[in-house]
This record gives structure tokens, C-alpha cells and sequence, in this order.
């Protein structure tokens, strides 16, 4: 496996283009380990920072996924750790959001800064059905929506 892969969930002819945010975060002295640099287990906030601004722009916040009744948690995250981030670097964190069929959502994951990369990760968010704490074993109602509207086109914007 490729330390530096960007792309860890296939593509499939016919599908959705992959939607795609970036957002931006200064490394804070509360992010920093002992030796200057941003502790790896701080990186995965940085992540969702960026998979929290790209659910918003395709409404599928907290609220949205809340109110339809479903709960949305990581079941699977992976990082590969590049190079440090230091105190005060300026880092841009781009999430990927990358259509599958399944009963979850594909996301990739890379932080970048002006020296370069500094993590490449992907994680896996399953859909539970908040009254019951069961998995949906098909997507529910919220979400097919939400790749009707993915599949037409809605968030072209956001679209690579």
C-alpha cells in the first residue's frame, strides 16, 4: 500500500463524481505535543472538521440526520501519518465524500500545508437508526434523497 494514496475507495464507471470541501485550521498550542508537533491524535479533528463542513453544504448535518431519526458513526478510520504538523502551520483540509451504493458514507481525507502533504486518511460512516441503535442495512429515506439529488446533479458545485 501507497503511504501517499489519496484515492482508497474504487471508482466505478457511471457513478457520481466524488464531492469534495476544503476548510482551513491553524495548529493551536492546545493541538502540539512536547516536541512542537500537532499530537496524531489530535488529527482526526481536523478531519471531521472538514467531513462536518462538507455534511453541512449538502444538508446532512447533525440536525438533518437527528431529526430523520438516524445517528451517523465512524465504524472504520485509517491515517497515514506523512509528516508533522507544527505549531501555527497553516493547514488546508480537504474531505472527499465518495459515492457507494452501501448503507454508509466514503470519505478521504488529506491535510496539506504550504510544505506540502501531512496526512492522508479514509473513514466509513454507517447509518443506526436512533430509536433502536440497529444498523440500516439499506440506505434510510434521508439519504436517498440525499444521492437522488447527488445523482442529478444538486451539488455540482462541490463536484471533481
Amino acid at each position: 500500500m501507497q503511504r501517499h494514496k489519496l484515492e482508497h475507495f474504487p471508482r466505478h464507471e457511471g457513478d457520481p463524481a466524488p464531492l469534495r470541501l476544503t476548510v482551513k485550521r491553524k495548529a493551536a498550542y492546545s493541538d502540539v505535543d512536547p516536541m512542537g508537533y500537532v499530537w496524531f491524535g489530535r488529527y482526526p479533528l481536523y478531519m471531521e472538521a472538514a467531513a462536518d463542513a462538507l455534511n453541512q453544504a449538502v444538508d446532512l448535518t447533525h440536525a438533518a440526520l437527528s431529526g430523520a431519526g438516524v445517528l451517523n458513526p465512524v465504524a472504520q478510520l485509517g491515517i497515514n501519518y506523512i509528516r508533522p504538523i507544527l505549531l501555527e502551520t497553516e493547514t488546508e483540509i480537504t474531505a472527499t465524500l465518495v459515492w457507494t451504493e452501501a448503507a454508509k458514507l466514503q470519505y478521504e481525507i488529506a491535510i496539506r500545508s504550504e510544505i506540502g502533504l501531512h496526512a492522508v486518511a479514509w473513514a466509513v460512516n454507517v447509518f443506526v437508526e436512533a430509536s433502536s441503535n440497529q444498523v440500516f442495512l439499506a440506505p434510510p429515506p434521508l439519504i436517498e434523497s440525499f444521492r437522488e439529488r447527488w445523482r442529478e446533479g444538486g451539488f455540482a458545485c462541490l463536484q471533481i
